[in-house]
């Protein structure tokens, strides 16, 4: 597994991104949220190698339960560095193509390309949407109650411009609308 990074790290070199950006990429969101679930992981079993005692609690952990956290980590470590350098190193048309030459299915293709093109106006909607909450609140501080209406609202929004996507899709006789949204009524 080490070797695999250690070759990201070489390749991402030799492609000449910068540096600091493909290791802040790989390193912030998702491995510190892979690090976050698997950690209870270490303390299940019945096994106790290792104790640690704060206080009044007691945890006891093996040497199998870390090595396979120390494995899934690193896992995930180099599976993201190796979509953060090709993200940074190609386009999303490049990849299209070579999605297409390696015979994967179109509805995974399409999918992707869907995703990519949407997911910057979405993330303008949650700006706009976190925008106009601080700026109706008196400290800036929205409670769980509000919070909940804000994700039920993008999530209402997000439906509704899905809709309006298919449609565009379709009225511009899209091909592959049949896979992406099975439509069973009959105009």
């Amino acid at each position: 597994i080490s070797l695999f990074f250690v070759l990201s790290l070489i390749l991402s070199f030799l492609s000449r991104v910068n540096f600091l950006e493909f290791l802040k990429r790989t390193f912030i969101f998702i491995p510190l949220y892979a690090l976050v679930i698997s950690f209870p992981r270490l303390f299940l079993g019945n096994q106790k190698d290792i104790v640690i005692r704060f206080f009044n609690l007691e945890l006891g952990t093996s040497f199998a339960s870390i090595n396979q956290f120390l494995a899934f980590n690193f896992r995930v470590i180099v599976a993201t560095s190796l979509v953060v350098l090709i993200t940074m190193t190609t386009t999303i048309g490049e990849i299209s193509n070579t999605l297409k030459k390696i015979k994967l299915p179109r509805e995974i293709s399409i999918s992707l390309l869907l995703t990519y093109r949407l997911l910057f106006v979405y993330l303008t909607k949650i700006r706009d949407l976190i925008l106009s909450v601080e700026s109706r609140t008196v400290e800036g501080r929205v409670g769980l109650k509000e919070t909940g209406r804000l994700v039920s609202n993008l999530l209402l929004r997000g439906f509704e411009e899905s809709e309006l996507v298919f449609l565009a899709l379709k009225s511009r006789n899209f091909e592959e609308v049949s896979v992406l949204h099975r439509d069973e009524r009959k105009y």
